[in-house]
């Protein structure tokens, strides 16, 4: 009988973690910021954390409509005035 090793530095792999402790499923909620989750997930890109989550069928963290909505109104007030 073989046993497997793994490379003590080797990452375990986030799908097979607890939502609790996912660094993708986390920050695909907006619990924690793309810093901590790339950091997290071994100090990876943000494009390779976008893959991670487009990966896994779940949606990037967005701003609530309320915040997106002013912020349009500011840009739009600011493009009015140029």
């Amino acid at each position: 009988m073989t046993a497997v090793q793994r490379r003590p530095d080797a990452l375990p792999d986030p799908s097979q973690q607890s939502p609790i402790s996912d660094p993708v499923l986390r920050f695909a909620r907006g619990e924690i910021s793309r810093r901590q989750a790339m950091a997290e997930l071994g100090d990876i890109g943000y494009s390779a954390l976008i893959d991670k989550v487009v990966e896994r069928g779940l949606k990037l963290p967005s701003l609530p409509d309320e915040e997106l909505e002013r912020m349009a109104r500011d840009m739009a007030g600011l493009l009015a005035s140029a």
